[in-house]
């Protein structure tokens, strides 16, 4: 019973995997709170990271202030943003932005 059990799971699984439109890339919005060589640096092993785990390409995009940030996040330019619990709020508050 339990083999089948996992059998049909990893079935639903895999169908939901498949049924999953591919991403040609997915874009990492970063938070600029150091030099854009810096924000680089240091993010750029977890783009690499993810791109071999997803399977897709993650490229960083690293806004030059704070308030381009928000606006790239707000206008639903970014895939994934890293940012502070302030900005974070702010977000939450103003363009209704969900984790």
């Amino acid at each position: 019973m339990k083999a089948r059990l996992k059998l049909t799971l990893s079935v639903v699984v895999l169908a939901g995997v498949a049924a999953e439109p591919a991403w040609a890339e997915v874009k990492l919005g970063i938070l600029p709170r150091l030099s854009a060589t810096e924000m680089n640096t240091m993010f750029t092993p977890l783009a690499e990271y993810l791109s071999r785990e997803i399977g897709d390409k993650v490229v960083l995009v690293i806004p030059k202030d704070f308030a381009d940030f928000k606006d790239l996040v707000a206008r639903g330019q970014v895939d994934l943003g890293y940012s502070n619990p302030l900005i974070y709020a702010q977000l939450r508050r103003d363009a209704n932005v969900e984790p």
